[in-house]
């Protein structure tokens, strides 16, 4: 998978869809 802009805003995807799997 591939993000647009830098490897940052990747993290912060991959953090948020971490928190939201733990969440569910």
């Amino acid at each position: 998978i591939s993000f647009t802009g830098s490897t940052k805003v990747g993290r912060l995807i991959m953090e948020a869809a971490a928190k939201s799997n733990l969440k569910s």
